[in-house]
Order: C-alpha cells, then sequence, then structure tokens
C-alpha cells in the first residue's frame, strides 16, 4: 500500500530550551485513518502543524507524499460576511478555480445542501464545523489533518459529526491524521490508535483496531469495544496495555 505520509525522527525544540517533540517516526498509508491522543501540551496540535507545512521541525525528515492536504482546526474560522456557499467556495475562489458545483456537493455531502445561503452567525456549533469540513472538501485533499474539530460541540452533535466524517471517510478514502482527547472518538474513527507521552513529546504505544469501521457504532458498547478504550486510556495513565 502507497503512503500518503512519513516521519522519521522529527523533533521540535523552542528557543526558550524546550522541547516539544523528540525522535518521532510515523507512517500513514493512503486511505488510513490514524487517531493520536496524548495529554494536553504533548506536542499533538505541534505534529500536526509540521505535516501541514506550517511549522519546521528541528530536526529530522518529513515526507508528505499526498497531493493535497488539509487542515481543520477546532475554530472552524468561517469568514463571517460570506454565506455558506461563499465559505466552502473560498479555496477554489483564491486557486482562481471556484465552481460553485463542486462547492454545492461538498455541502450536501456533509448535510447543509439547504443550508448554503445562511450566513455564519445563522449556523449552531455543529454546522459551522460542517461548514468547515466542507470546504477542505472542495479541494478533493488526500490528506485531511484533523485538530480537535469537535471538541466544542455537545455529545449528541459531536456523535452525528463521527458519523458524518466515518461516512465521509468511506467514500473518499483519503488518508487521516485525527487529533483528539477524546479516547472514545480515538477508537471509533481510527484504524489506530497512538499515544504520545509528554516532555517531550513522543509517540508512546500504538493500538490496532480491529473492528470493522462500519460496525463501530452498533458495537461501541459491546465488551470488545469497551476493552479497546479501556486500553487506551490506561495507557493514557501510564499503565501498561
Amino acid at each position: 500500500m502507497s503512503q500518503a505520509l512519513n516521519l522519521k525522527g522529527v523533533s521540535k525544540g523552542w528557543p526558550s530550551g524546550e522541547t516539544a517533540l523528540q525522535d518521532v517516526d510515523l507512517a500513514l498509508a493512503s486511505g488510513e485513518f490514524v487517531s493520536i491522543v496524548g495529554p494536553s501540551g504533548c506536542g499533538k496540535s505541534t505534529l500536526l502543524r509540521i505535516v501541514a507545512g506550517l511549522d519546521t521541525p528541528t530536526s529530522g525528515e518529513v515526507s508528505v507524499k499526498a497531493q493535497t492536504t488539509e487542515f481543520v482546526f477546532q475554530d472552524p474560522t468561517l469568514l463571517p460576511w460570506l454565506t455558506v456557499l461563499e465559505n466552502v467556495s473560498l479555496p477554489l475562489v483564491l486557486a482562481g478555480e471556484r465552481n460553485d458545483d463542486v462547492a454545492r456537493s461538498s455541502l450536501s455531502e456533509v448535510g447543509l445542501a439547504a443550508d448554503i445561503d445562511k450566513l455564519p452567525r445563522e449556523l449552531s456549533g455543529g454546522m459551522k464545523m460542517r461548514t468547515s469540513v466542507a470546504r477542505a472538501l472542495v479541494t478533493k485533499p488526500d490528506l485531511f489533518l484533523l485538530d480537535e474539530p469537535f471538541s466544542a460541540v455537545d455529545e449528541l452533535r459531536r456523535e452525528d459529526l463521527n458519523r458524518m466524517l466515518l461516512s465521509l471517510h468511506d467514500q473518499r478514502r483519503f488518508a487521516c491524521l485525527l487529533v483528539t482527547h477524546s479516547v472514545n472518538e480515538a477508537v471509533l474513527l481510527g484504524d489506530r490508535v497512538l499515544l504520545m507521552s509528554n516532555n517531550p513529546g513522543r509517540m508512546a504505544a500504538e493500538v490496532h483496531i480491529p473492528i470493522p469501521r462500519s460496525e463501530r457504532f452498533e458495537r461501541r458498547f459491546d465488551q470488545d469495544f469497551v476493552s479497546l478504550t479501556r486500553a487506551v486510556a490506561m495507557a493514557l495513565r501510564g499503565s501498561s496495555l
């Protein structure tokens, strides 16, 4: 299977002398969905920023083989004076390739086909995140980077957004790195869950999720799913897997 991303020995230090990341190795196959969990401040977001080219490592190699990468942040960062359709079209407009049909198709995929003329102030938190995801979809990315995108919405909307993300991945088969503080979300969505340690940030453990993705929601209260979630939670607390 081809690779979308390969990191070897990636470290990141700050002028203060603090080391955010140390010797991080990470390979992501095309079409693979990997969740990353770890304590606050362990360098998860820094890692995504390095992959996206928004920051540079102090040392190590970063090889992004995906042709198009999109970053979805925790804040949907919608322009308040633009409609939903105009916000989603923005990446194409900036590239000189505006295509409202593509934007409408992306909005339909995230369940907002009837809301294209609304302004951001008229949207719920969940709808804003759907708009942000639709905006990322218009470039047909091979690699999605998601930095706690659903953490600001309530539990019910978060479940709906997780279902949406699973469906989009099944249809589009992009590679995906998801940073989340939710162990349940990490297990629900990822083919693998990577656990990062703190001070400095390192890859400390890996848990493979053998439950078919198509069965995750229906089986999330079954003993095998609960056991996987418990294993990840225990690893985060320093227990052995």
